[in-house]
């Protein structure tokens, strides 16, 4: 894996070896973001089932001025914020170690870019959606990328968020939220 623009370019991100983590395919990555390339710089990010952080650290590559990332697996996690340090952004960045549910309930944040690539798992999106609208977590200019499995489905209307329109990758698709 490569971050393929902005001032980490060319570099690579490392993943541990027989993990669990399933990494956004290039193709979908890249297609993440073109759809927001001119809605990345001086966002505070979210990245959400953070895995190798490659969309968050993209994001930060590319402009955006912190990402939060999220990551319940403990070797990930670390190996995750071993890469941040290693690319010389760790004051941008926070690993933050722990089940996504149980950060969306318990903590408060102000994002206006979210990304999240759960395990793809049937209608599971939704619940985290909820939580990123009741628990105030978005700014009003706030941007969703979703990515889930083409058979999964995703709500239309979330609290403020209003889904804009699916990319379609093959089995993947990406769902892209905005604020309305």
């Amino acid at each position: 894996m490569r971050i393929t623009s902005g001032d980490l370019r060319g570099r690579s991100i490392s993943s541990l070896e027989g993990t669990e983590t399933r990494p956004t395919s290039d193709k979908v990555k890249q297609s993440m973001f073109n759809i927001i390339q001119f809605d990345i710089y001086g966002r505070y990010a979210l990245d959400l089932f953070a895995g190798t952080g490659q969309l968050g650290i993209e994001a930060v590559s590319r402009g955006a001025k912190t990402c939060v990332f999220v990551e319940q697996e403990f070797k990930t996690a670390k190996h995750l914020s071993q890469n941040i340090e290693n690319f010389g952004i760790d004051t941008r960045c926070q690993v933050v170690e722990q089940d996504c549910i149980k950060f969306l309930s318990k903590n408060k944040g102000s994002f206006n870019l979210v990304f999240m690539d759960p395990p793809y798992l049937k209608d599971g999106i939704s619940n985290i959606i909820r939580l990123l609208c009741e628990n105030d977590f978005l700014k009003d200019d706030a941007i969703v990328l979703a990515e889930t499995d083409i058979n999964d489905s995703v709500p239309e209307i979330a609290g403020r968020l209003h889904l804009e329109k699916t990319y379609k990758h093959g089995r993947t698709a990406v769902h892209l939220y905005k604020i309305h």
